[in-house]
């Protein structure tokens, strides 16, 4: 779960990320072609891939999934004639190695570990913090406007409006703004305003209010809380919060003439001041930075009307560019998906491994410790000079006359080492069982700090016919599509 969550945050980002990238460098163009509507909205295709998190499973026998997916082969794998044991023949599977790229093996790696519980846990601590800061400050601001401002009647917003919008009249700001999504508020200046200067007021803000601005705000603001990390996405916010004041001047402005727009300007400078405050986050303010304005007034008056083709042409090239997008996300999380799925049952009950099982060189690998500790049997592991010792107090079956009429414990020591194929078992044993040594196909390994065995060394240790009896494990191997490649294989007897 925890690797999942991981893999969909890191490619929803990078995609997220390319695509504000490409939509920065073709600006220059884009701006000269389509409106600044088309550059505002465009923004809201990179939030849905920032956060939709999609997977394309590509068809088998492509250019894209032979690299991915190799055949299971299985063989049968002959008795060791050193072991005393009686060793069931153990399948292997072979070549099921991904073949991906140095950034996507890396990423695939990291998602074994356990670090990836902090990883999420750390992002969790981001997201929360600054979803908690935003609230803080949008209830802070509800509080002020309840304490501070009155509500008054405003007949002169029918004009505009059909809808409930309640209007504040406050003394503590300067700058006519909009919040509230489901309760939508206006909130003016306590100050005398001109029949004009109202009328213009009321003709931007009801623009934003129409558009739905302050939700698609809203909506930026929790995409950059789950992408905290991701410095991209503070700029993509900046870019919707400059466009939206662009967009929304060009909107109420298309159908005012040169004495009218020359009115709605002057309106925007009577409150400058207010520029040089701080900005009240999601909220929709007429009044902007000395930088902004002078750019929203360049757009006003240098607008051009575009062509009924050039609109479609815009919606087809959007609707194409968040496509495009989406199913490279697609195929990225498909890549870095596990091309296989180990799953272990004991006694037909499913072990669920916290370091999850993978496979190499046609074995299935098992985390040492953790294995003993869900099979609940009691075992003690330590190290010496790089070697492993591991003692198991495994029960046995006291036999009388060919029949079972008792078990006892008996006590194992096995000697094994990081790379080497050899296990031996009770070495310079006292105790009356015998000692000897076995070789194994594959070695032991160590991956983030744990050691991984294969089922030729938990057969060994697990005694054989012994134990098997009272643990009847099972090993299934998955593909990416949830088909079985590795059946039925019995680990042991």
């Amino acid at each position: 779960m925890f690797g999942e969550i991981i893999k969909s945050l890191f490619i929803t980002s990078l995609t997220g990320s390319v695509l504000t990238g490409i939509l920065a460098i073709a600006k220059p163009v884009t701006r000269k072609i389509f409106g600044y509507a088309w550059h505002y909205y465009i923004w809201l295709a990179v939030l849905i891939v920032f956060l939709l998190p999609v997977r394309i499973s590509l068809p088998q026998n492509t250019a894209f999934s032979v690299a991915l997916e190799q055949e299971v082969q299985m063989q049968n794998v002959p008795q060791s004639e050193t072991a005393v044991i009686n060793k069931a023949d153990t399948p292997a599977i072979s070549a099921i190695a991904p073949a991906l790229s140095d950034g996507l093996a890396w990423l695939r790696q990291t998602l074994r570990g356990n670090g990836q519980r902090y990883l999420v846990l750390l992002w969790l601590t981001g997201a929360v913090g600054l979803l908690l800061t935003y609230l803080t400050g949008y209830f802070l601001l509800l509080r002020k406007i309840r304490k501070t401002s009155r509500e008054t009647a405003c007949p002169e917003l029918r004009q505009y409006t059909g809808r409930n919008v309640r209007v504040f009249e406050s003394g503590t700001i300067s700058m006519p703004f909009m919040t509230g999504v489901f309760r939508p508020m206006l909130i003016l200046p306590k100050r005398t305003f001109t029949p004009e200067q109202l009328h213009n007021i009321l003709r931007h803000e009801m623009t934003h209010f129409h558009r739905r601005d302050i939700l698609y705000k809203w909506f930026a603001v929790i995409v950059k809380c789950v992408h905290w990390f991701n410095p991209v996405i503070y700029y993509v916010v900046w870019q919707i919060n400059t466009e939206c004041e662009i967009s929304c001047d060009l909107s109420a402005t298309a159908k005012m003439n040169g004495d009218e727009e020359q009115s709605y300007m002057e309106t925007i400078l009577s409150m400058l001041p207010v520029s040089e405050t701080k900005a009240i986050h999601l909220t929709t303010g007429m009044a902007g930075n000395k930088k902004i304005l002078k750019k929203r007034f360049e757009m006003m008056k240098n607008r051009r009307n575009k062509s009924r083709l050039m609109s479609v042409l815009s919606a087809v090239l959007a609707v194409f560019m968040l496509g495009t997008t989406v199913f490279a996300s697609g195929v990225l999380s498909d890549m870095t998906t596990d091309d296989y799925t180990v799953e272990i049952t004991n006694n037909g009950d499913k072990v669920e491994l916290i370091n999850k099982p993978f496979v190499e060189n046609g074995e299935v690998y098992l985390p040492l410790r953790e294995m003993f500790e869900k099979l609940n049997i009691d075992s003690n592991i330590s190290w010496d000079n790089k070697k492993i010792y591991i003692t198991l107090s495994l029960p046995t079956d006291i036999y009388q006359n060919n029949e079972i009429i008792g078990t006892s414990k008996a006590e194992f020591l096995y000697e094994i080492k990081i790379g080497s194929d050899s296990i031996a078992v009770n070495p310079d044993s006292e105790n009356g069982y015998m000692s000897y040594a076995a070789n194994t196909r594959n070695v032991p390994v160590l991956r983030n700090g744990k050691t991984y065995i294969t089922y030729d060394y938990m057969d060994y240790m697990l005694g054989g016919g012994t134990y098997s009896k009272r643990h009847h494990m099972i090993c299934r191997v998955y593909d990416k599509n949830g088909d079985l490649i590795y059946p039925d294989s019995v680990y042991p007897g």
